[in-house]
């Protein structure tokens, strides 16, 4: 089960990247559940409720604005396996260049994961 959310504020694969003006991204996961009984689910008893959020992501990044940058993880409850969190990130250059004379403000905050991981050994 999953409830993710991913935010990108200016990506660019193929050619320099430049900015001034003012960026915002805000990502924040849901909520998922999931147990062990979950049959349409590739990972039964797997659930996960993260946020990535990214500012400013490309080739030769140059950047004179300013960025904000905010993820907030989500709540996952599982019988396996439970991932919540958040991952927030400013700036990422791919290339040769990454220049920046802007403020970038980031905040992330991890959500809530419980997981009852059930152990059975046969008789």
């Amino acid at each position: 089960s999953s409830a993710n959310a991913l935010a990108r504020g200016m990506l660019a694969d193929l050619a320099p990247l430049v900015n001034t003006g003012s960026v915002t991204v805000a990502a924040a996961g849901g909520t998922a559940t999931a147990d062990r009984t979950d049959s349409d689910s590739p990972m039964p008893g797997h659930a996960e409720a993260y946020a990535d959020a990214y500012g400013i992501a490309g080739t030769g990044v140059d950047n004179a604005g300013t960025i904000s940058v905010t993820a907030l993880g989500g709540t996952a409850t599982a019988t396996n396996q439970a991932l919540a969190y958040a991952d927030a990130n400013g700036l990422y250059g791919a290339g040769e260049t990454l220049r920046n004379a802007g403020a970038v403000t980031l905040s992330a905050t991890g959500g809530t994961a419980r997981a009852a991981l059930l152990w059975w050994s046969p008789p």
